[in-house]
């Protein structure tokens, strides 16, 4: 009984406080403090998320309505002041000191320097492209959002006055100097703009929303800038301000040491509060919050309510006239009557059972009791107009329509009441344009009240949970642009359009409202909804959201509000309110309540407005709730509800919760908050959209299998009808003649024979027929080989079979040219057995595609310089030779032929002479093969030959032998080019399946290998494949593996025979000679892989190797002085041909600083032949370098006397094949004393290699030949062991 006396006063106050005047200050100092280590507070900011910061003399600040952090400045700012803070996002706050810029991170709680300033920071701005923007005396800089470093914008002369203050908007700067000179900069065009104002020095500046300048000279006297127009405030007595603030609503907020004023321009009046203690500084912050700090690091946040509300007695009612009433003692008085006397009426209803008030046609209507009464004037009373309960009503200019449950009525003056559906149960009907709309648990409905037709509407697909429901509907809203839809806790925007003949009505947007709403009005971009105890306000362009909390004990009347003159007029059962509209469109209050999901164990918050998706292991949340202040009023209490159960009460100051979930589902979250923990407001609805992962829920498993089924089986019977509906379409747009008319593809409609029956313009224009001449005429078809009896086979059977078919084929038009057509034909009718099939055919000309085709085709299987096939399609021939075997020809040959020396030409004669000379082969080549035969250009000089064994009337291999003396004979007939005669010769290697190879690859290889080995065998010639050419080839291939990585690894040594003086038995000079050490192989003789490493082109390498080795042992001799006579190293023929060879060779001399003359090349007769004139003129350069050169091997190869008169030769060394058996063989004898006899006739050196016995030793000496090397004298040995072989020598006495 205490409690409920009370609370009874508590509203009596409330009801005597807020009669006829303005209650819209209620200051109401520390409600929340905080303190900052008793340091003064400095400066203050807010984030883009609402969050305070401030700032003292030694740290950063942060606050979120309930919790406070700290950072530790950096010792360079805690060493000077610091002149503004300014938050770039949720993450980065800049710092400015005097003449430095900072940046601090709140990821990581780092602060930075990232700006030093040559002129005084004075104040930090952001513009509404939110680059940032840096005031200093005389410059002002911009930073742009993605460079690293400042834009100078403005840099006044050096004689303007130092700015020394500035506020902006975010459009412009309004900048104040040392001289009281007040400037605007303007940031989107850059120009400035003066104002002549006689102020004094000391004057603040704030900027309103609404781009209003305020200015505060000398703490005394305020000014507004309108335009150009300076106006004085009048202040209230003994006024003193040292702080200046302008709110999110345009509100001036001024501070001194004991009092805050508040003054408010669109009343122009004042309101003060006196304070219990002196505060020092003032900031507004963009949820409506004043924050006042102390000197001793105190903070506070005053209170202000969020709405002027004006409060009037009596009640008071408007009707659809716009017209005042006034209720008081049961009589209805109107106001404002066009004669300017008062009518007054009897109304005996209760002011909460009033909905609706309105005249027609003289008559006075009124909607209580869930009656429709209407005044009658005689008997000065209300008769009841409709005895049933109604459910809702629209009102027009002559006439309303109302709900019962017999179904829709209309009232007018001449007919009265007429009802006009009753097949349907509604319960909301609204009015707009001629149109009623209509909603009730059967759906959605419109009325035509012109035609008298009633429409259905259907919800379009819905993507975004939660989904508008028919059956939640509690007010609707329709106007030109769409429709507006209320449900309990969301606002739905739908726009109608139509989907196949069906009205639809298709979400636009949505929005999630408080909960509970009842009713909703809309005016313009502002939309008021209302509850018994809650007012909102929906801002539709920023989707701010503004709640008003009636007192306790008070409630919203049903009759419904109304905007007249920019107000918002309402009746509650205590006061009458006017709610000004315009004074919220600049406001951007938004609910700062947060809601964090605690993650543990795998879980997963994702935000979307007021949806929550949830994904979590375990059925256990923890949830955190916070409060940022809004319009000076802090929530300290909270509660939670889950699915409107029970509320659970958080005791302050607890701000942590749990909630038990159990399966995955869709659950409602509804916070309330509470200031003192007794009187409870709504504070957010949020929608749990819970998911357990489906392997914890084992029960689940057969289920999901069973809906995974049934939803696969669904969907194909879904694709199922879904195929007939498309199917059924077709035959119907098929039969359309206008796709004859206007298509340009030709089509056709043919009997079951495709005879044609109707053409199109297109078949004629493509095919020049007329379209009578092809009445029941075929048109002819073949394939690009020509066949035409088995394709038109081919089509029937598929339409008999499939009712389609599709291909590329050939035609003739009128004038006898072919073309070709991509042709489609489909059974149009006739799928029954009885009835005439009906074929529909359409095709379009692609000769022009398959002529490219067909180049393209040429250009990439032709050889561009002959035409003759290349590699590609060659093989293509093979392929198809495979095939065309059999027991009667089981043979068929390749033949490569590739031309000897082709290279050597092309260089000497130039590329197009050399193609002149392929082509000229190629056409004797191609004149020499018979019909049938398959002549293909693989190579710059290699051809290739397919022999089809079914042309061959004799045995096989004795037509292949006498296929390539022929074309080896008639290569080597002279060619005329030009003035030149040029004879050319060819080897040709043989394969020949089966015996070679049974696939493409392997065939090919074998040729290959055979061509190969004729080029071996001396080359012009032809060798048939056989397999003792591969005996070798896997060892082959891993000696060539090896040799190539023990060039690399090092693996190769080179070790000296040295060449003795017979006479005297004393080292005369040494022949550098090549091992290789196998780390696997051991010792790998030079018999095994000189021959490969000349084939492969290894020998290069390995020649330069042994030659740079032996300069280097040189070297090292001659310091050690051991050096004795020439080291003789071997040339391949590889090497002769290199053309670095020269330039090698000085530059390894050059290197080791060494003399061409301590060295001697070695080169066999072989390598003088291959290339005789080459060959010569190397060694005339060799010569000249100064290098002695020795012709190894002498007598094993062509001994030409000749060749001996022309080369330089310093030294014959004679072949150990003539040495070894010249003690037994009387032949050797007299072969080796010829060779020393003519070694000396042309006075050339004479070595003997490969001594062994004594008696060859001494056969050599007389013979005249003093120089000799083997094994007799010493085998091959280390550099190192050279210096025992010179210890053994004789020696000679002085």
């Amino acid at each position: 009984m205490l409690l409920r006396c009370l609370k009874f006063c508590l509203a009596f106050w409330l009801v005597c406080c807020s009669g006829a005047v303005q209650a819209y200050l209620q200051v109401q100092p520390m409600v929340h403090s905080r303190q900052s280590q008793h340091l003064a507070i400095e400066l203050f900011t807010q984030d883009s998320s609402g969050l305070l910061w401030w700032s003292t003399s030694t740290q950063l600040h942060r606050f979120d309505g309930h919790e406070h952090q700290s950072f530790n400045l950096p010792e360079q700012l805690q060493t000077q002041a610091l002149v503004q803070l300014l938050t770039l996002n949720q993450q980065q706050l800049w710092l400015a000191s005097l003449d430095q810029l900072w940046l601090f991170e709140q990821n990581t709680g780092q602060f930075r320097q990232i700006w030093q300033s040559k002129q005084p920071i004075k104040a930090l701005f952001l513009s509404n492209s939110f680059a940032p923007l840096i005031l200093t005396e005389q410059e002002i800089w911009q930073w742009p959002v993605q460079s690293p470093e400042a834009r100078l914008l403005w840099r006044s002369s050096s004689t303007a006055a130092a700015w020394v203050q500035g506020v902006s908007d975010g459009h412009s700067l309004w900048l104040w100097s040392k001289d009281s000179r007040l400037s605007r900069y303007d940031l989107s065009n850059q120009r400035w703009q003066q104002y002549p104002l006689a102020l004094p020095p000391h004057t603040d500046l704030a900027v309103g929303p609404d781009q209003q300048l305020w200015l505060l000279a000398q703490n005394k006297q305020l000014y507004q800038l309108k335009g150009q127009e300076l106006l004085e405030i009048a202040p209230p007595a003994d006024f003193y301000a040292s702080s200046l603030e302008v709110d999110p609503l345009g509100q001036v907020w001024l501070l001194s040491d004991q009092r805050l004023y508040l003054y408010q321009p669109d009343t122009q009046s004042w309101q003060i509060q006196p304070l219990a203690q002196a505060w020092t500084e003032l900031f507004a912050d963009r949820h409506q919050n004043i924050w006042l700090a102390d000197a001793s690091g105190t903070l506070a946040l005053a209170q202000s309510s969020a709405v002027a509300m004006q409060s009037a007695e009596p009640t008071q009612f408007w009707d659809n006239k716009n017209q005042l009433w006034h209720l008081e003692q049961q009589r209805l008085t109107l106001q404002s009557a066009a004669s300017g006397q008062s009518l007054s009426l009897t109304f005996p209803f209760a002011p909460d059972q009033v909905k609706k008030l309105w005249q027609l046609q003289q008559h006075y209507f009124v909607w209580a009791s869930d009656k429709i009464w209407r005044y009658d004037a005689s008997t000065a009373s209300w008769l009841a107009q409709e005895p049933q309960p109604v459910l809702d009503l629209a009102l027009a200019e002559e006439q309303f329509w109302y709900l019962t449950e017999q179904g829709l009525w209309q009232w007018d003056h001449n007919s009265g009441a007429t009802l006009l559906n009753n097949q349907i149960s509604w319960t909301l009907v609204r009015y707009h344009s001629g149109q009623l709309w209509l909603s009730g648990a059967a759906g959605l409905y419109s009325y035509e009240l012109a035609e008298q037709q009633l429409r259905s509407y259907q919800f379009s697909h819905c993507h975004t949970p939660p989904c508008a429901d028919a059956r939640q509907i509690i007010d609707l809203q329709p106007e030109a642009t769409g429709l507006w839809l209320l449900s309990p806790d969301q606002l739905y925007f739908y726009q109608v359009h139509y989907d196949n003949n069906k009205l639809k009505l298709a979400l636009q947007k949505q929005w999630q409202v408080p909960w509970q709403q009842q009713s909703m009005l809309k005016r313009e971009q502002q939309l008021w909804l209302w509850s018994r105890q809650q007012l909102s306000l929906l801002d539709l362009d920023t989707n701010a959201l503004l709640q008003w909390q009636l007192n306790q004990g008070e409630y919203l009347q049903p009759f419904q509000p109304q905007v007249v003159q920019q107000q918002l007029l309402l009746n509650s059962s205590m006061h009458h309110y006017r709610l000004p509209v315009q004074q919220h469109k600049r406001s951007a209050v938004t609910n700062p309540l947060r809601l964090e999901l605690i993650a543990e164990n795998g879980q997963h918050l994702t935000r979307k407005e007021h949806q929550l998706y949830i994904d979590s292991w375990g059925p256990e949340l923890q949830f955190r709730l916070s409060h940022y202040p809004a319009a000076g009023q802090q929530w300290n209490y909270f509660r939670y509800s889950l699915d409107k159960a029970p509320a659970q009460v958080l005791t302050y100051p607890q701000r942590h919760f749990s909630l038990q979930l159990g399966d995955s589902g869709s659950y409602q979250l509804t916070i309330e908050a509470s200031r003192d923990g007794l009187n409870w407001q709504q504070a957010g609805d949020y929608q749990l959209q819970f998911n357990r992962y489906w392997w914890i829920q084992q029960s689940w498993l057969w289920l999901i299998l069973f809906l995974s089924v049934a939803m696969l089986a669904f969907l194909l019977w879904r694709y199922r009808v879904h195929q007939q509906r498309l199917h059924q379409q077709l035959e119907q747009q098929l039969m359309i003649s206008s796709l004859f008319d206007n298509t340009q593809d030709a089509v056709w409609l043919g009997d079951e024979q495709l005879r044609i029956e109707k053409v199109n313009q297109a078949f004629c224009h493509i095919t020049g027929f007329d379209a009578k001449q092809m009445q029941g005429q075929t048109l002819q078809l073949y394939t690009a080989q020509g066949h035409q009896t088995e394709l038109l086979k081919t089509i029937v059977q598929q339409l008999q079979q499939f009712n389609f078919w599709r291909g590329e084929v050939w035609s003739k038009k009128a004038n006898g040219d072919s073309f070709a057509l991509s042709l489609a034909i489909t059974l149009l009718s006739g799928k029954e057995m009885q009835e005439p099939k009906l074929y529909l055919a359409i095709f379009s000309d692609v000769t022009n595609r398959k002529l490219n085709e067909r180049e393209l085709r040429k250009l990439s299987t032709r050889d561009p310089l002959t035409q003759l096939p290349n590699r590609a399609l060659f093989l293509e021939h093979l392929d198809r030779a495979f095939y065309s075997c059999s027991s009667r020809f089981p043979h068929f040959a390749v033949l490569l032929v590739d031309l000897d020396r082709f290279a050597k030409i092309n260089d000497s004669l130039g590329h197009d002479s050399g193609n002149q000379l392929l082509k000229m082969v190629a056409e004797r080549l191609q004149k020499q093969l018979p019909a049938g035969y398959i002549l293909a250009k693989l190579g710059v000089d290699e051809f290739a030959i397919l022999v089809p064994s079914h042309f061959s009337v004799e045995q096989f291999d004795l037509l292949l032998n006498r296929l390539s003396l022929q074309l080896l004979l008639q290569i080597r007939q002279p060619i005329a080019l030009g003035d030149l005669e040029i004879t050319l010769t060819a080897s040709i290697g043989i394969a020949v399946y089966p015996d070679d190879g049974r696939s493409s690859d392997i065939l090919m290889r074998s040729a290959d290998t055979a061509l190969h080995h004729a080029k071996q065998m001396g080359r012009n010639n032809a060798q048939f494949f056989n397999d003792k050419m591969l005996q070798r080839t896997p060892e082959y291939l891993a000696l060539e593996s090896d040799l190539w990585r023990g060039i690399s690894q090092g693996e190769f040594k080179v070790v000296y025979q040295p060449k003795y003086n017979v006479g005297s038995n004393t080292i005369v000079g040494y022949e550098a000679l090549c091992r290789w050490h196998n780390p696997v192989r051991g010792i790998v003789s030079p018999l095994m892989f000189i021959p490969i490493a000349e084939e492969n082109g290894v020998i290069i390498q390995l020649d330069r190797l042994v030659f740079s080795q032996v300069c280097a042992q040189i070297q090292q001799w001659q310091h050690q002085g051991r050096m004795r006579g020439r080291v003789a190293v071997n040339l391949s023929v590889q090497q002769l041909q290199q053309p670095d060879l020269l330039d090698f060779l000085r530059q390894e001399l050059e290197h080791y600083q060494l003399d061409a003359a301590l060295l001697e090349l070695e080169i066999t007769e072989t390598a003088m032949m291959r290339d005789a004139d080459h060959c010569l003129e190397v060694m005339h350069q060799l010569k000249a370098m100064g290098f002695t050169l020795a012709l190894d091997d002498f007598g094993t190869g062509y001994s030409s006397l000749g060749y001996l008169k022309r080369f330089p030769i310093d030294t014959l060394k004679i072949d150990r094949a003539f040495i070894k058996d010249m003690d037994t063989s009387e032949q050797d004898r007299n072969i080796t004393s010829t060779i020393i006899r003519l070694a000396g006739y042309l006075k050339i050196a004479v070595v003997a290699e490969g001594v062994e016995t004594e008696m060859q030793a001494y056969l050599l000496h007389v013979m005249g030949c003093q120089v000799v090397q083997g094994y007799l004298f010493s085998p091959p040995v280390q550099p190192e062991q050279i210096a025992a072989l010179l210890d053994k020598e004789p020696k000679t006495e002085n």
